[in-house]
């Protein structure tokens, strides 16, 4: 089981108008391709961490990629 915590960030609709505010979310999910289904939909966010609960491993490179600097 993976756990994926962090901050929403901003979504627009294509006509300009905000369809969501940052706000924060915690969620669990059972399987690495739940863990991308989730990611897909609903980015962007202003920071995430996934957690793999058993091993208490940080896994957010290994999903998201190295961040870039």
């Amino acid at each position: 089981m993976y756990e994926i915590s962090g901050v929403f960030g901003i979504r627009l609709r294509f006509d300009g108008s905000l369809s969501r505010n940052k706000h924060t979310f915690r969620t669990t999910v059972n399987t690495e391709r739940g863990v991308m289904e989730f990611v897909n939909e609903e980015k962007p966010f202003e920071t995430i961490k996934i957690i793999n609960l058993e091993t208490k491993e940080d896994l957010t490179e290994y999903f998201l990629g190295p961040k870039g600097g």
